[in-house]
């Protein structure tokens, strides 16, 4: 979680709030937002070793800044994982994340 505006309470308060079961690490001079050049919050980066497997979003649950659906369909992540273990093709590789400017 890259922000200088960003504590540990915000990471377990959104980690209890959108039900994340995996390890978030506190950004907070932005290292690995650097590293990674990554501008948005939230904004994902898979990665093995230095090669960008996917980027982008998490799923496509928002839409717009502020407007979210009912209704996950598209699980960009996921599926980038899966495609990482099971050694298949990853059809999508990049998606423009929606959200606020890392600062």
């Amino acid at each position: 979680m890259s922000d200088k505006h960003y504590n540990e309470k915000d990471l377990r308060d959104f980690k209890l709030r959108y039900g994340v079961n995996y390890k978030i690490e506190l950004d907070e001079k932005s290292k690995h937002a650097t590293k990674w050049n990554a501008t948005t919050t939230p904004e994902v980066v898979l990665s093995v070793g230095d090669s960008i497997i996917y980027r982008g979003m998490i799923d496509n649950w928002f839409y717009a800044i502020g407007r979210s659906s009912n209704k996950t369909t598209k699980k960009y992540l996921m599926d980038a994982v899966e495609s990482l273990l099971n050694g298949t093709p990853l059809f999508i590789q990049e998606t423009k994340p929606i959200g606020c400017f890392i600062e």
